[in-house]
């Protein structure tokens, strides 16, 4: 029988051993080597360099002087970890594992003289094929789950001054990512890019109106609304969402419809909308269709199996508990699948993908480790309640 928690333990004990740092898929742009040439002024030569460094199954990045580090949205899943493993033993031990990142993450926002509000951004230069974002510049996601994990843990804390400084992003987010017109409003991923992606939209959606449910803010309420009923209508019939509108954004992969879905079913235990429940339930039916196959095994695009890949498979536990907690057999296996596939037990962590031909072991912190110390414990929580 698998020991989820001694495999979450040692998990735990290597972010603390490693003072909660490491390296991530798209990191490669902070080589020392790399900024020592001309070559980091070509967009086109730091697209192709963050690609290797994501695509390689050879780790590169001590050679070329990448330094471990703290990302921001890592400790944010971390901290929410952390959380469900207090829920399970309620041993303080945790929640001041928990404080001390917190205090990390207030410390360490983006420049509030330049961005007015609370935010966060990536420990690296992100070069993708629509935008650039230099290193420390907010993003919509990591600012989603730093916000969330504060708002968690000033919960279970009953900080008021940690819940004001969560949802103060939610300022950030109106003022600098919202997009609109006379009859929609969506969020972009990043300021000055009106570049849109589904799930990015939904963060900034969810967390407007927790924000706005909270500080009795109507406008905000409002803005999510209708971005949220921009997603909705742009679903397919089939149930499913591309990943965004940019012609080279036309994929369907299993972890955005994860997001997508689960966000949508926090927003409508708020809005109890029929609209939105019914588009939850396509988008679902598609999802398990789709991604999940009968052994547990979960896809990372629609049409193909690999590469397998251990962040879907945290986002498909945490997917299906915040749907359809019913469905334990599903889960289990799932469960299962990621441990025998994707669990490397001689180095007590998980690799980060596994495709038809080679294995992708390199240790990435945010992308891999955190989400599956996250989602597992928040697994562990789950069968504790039901059994």
């Amino acid at each position: 029988m698998i020991d989820l928690s001694s495999i979450n333990s040692n998990l735990l004990k290597s972010f603390i051993d490693n003072d909660f740092s490491g390296h991530d898929p798209f990191d490669s742009l902070n080589s020392k080597i790399f900024n020592l040439t001309p070559l980091k002024y070509s967009k086109i030569a730091k697209l192709i360099f963050t690609q290797l460094g994501k695509r390689s199954p050879i780790n590169l990045r001590n050679l070329l002087l990448v330094p471990k580090s703290r990302n921001a949205k890592g400790v944010a899943l971390i901290i929410l970890g952390l959380i469900e493993n207090f829920k399970i033993s309620n041993d303080d031990y945790y929640l001041d594992q928990a404080k001390t990142l917190v205090d990390w993450l207030i410390l360490n926002k983006c420049e509030k003289k330049i961005w007015s509000h609370n935010c966060w951004g990536y420990n690296f230069e992100w070069q993708a094929r629509a935008f650039n974002v230099p290193k420390g510049s907010p993003n919509i996601v990591t600012t989603y789950f730093v916000s969330l994990a504060i708002l968690k843990f000033s919960e279970i804390t009953n900080n008021t001054e940690l819940q004001n400084q969560a949802l103060d992003s939610s300022f950030f987010m109106t003022k600098y990512l919202l997009n609109h017109n006379e009859n929609e409003m969506t969020f972009n991923y990043v300021p000055n890019s009106k570049t849109f992606v589904h799930n990015a939209n939904l963060f900034g959606a969810h967390w407007c109106l927790v924000a706005g449910k909270i500080m009795k803010n109507e406008k905000m309420t409002l803005i999510s609304k209708k971005a949220t009923k921009y997603t909705i209508k742009s679903q397919k019939k089939d149930g499913s969402w591309v990943y965004g509108n940019k012609k080279h954004h036309k994929w369907i992969d299993g972890f955005h419809t994860g997001y997508n879905l689960e966000l949508l079913n926090k927003i409508n235990k708020v809005l109890n909308d029929d609209e939105i429940n019914s588009s939850i339930k396509s988008g679902y039916n598609y999802y398990m269709k789709n991604f999940i196959l009968d052994d547990g095994t979960v896809k990372y695009y629609n049409n193909s199996l690999y590469p397998l890949d251990s962040h879907s498979y945290s986002q498909a536990i945490l997917t299906i508990l915040e749907i359809d907690k019913s469905n334990k057999v599903i889960l289990e296996k799932i469960v299962n699948s990621f441990i025998s596939r994707m669990y490397l037990f001689n180095k007590k962590r998980f690799i980060y993908q596994k495709t038809k031909y080679f294995k992708n072991s390199i240790n990435y912190i945010r992308w891999t480790q955190a989400w599956a110390y996250f989602s597992i414990n928040k697994y562990i929580n789950f069968i504790n309640e039901t059994n």
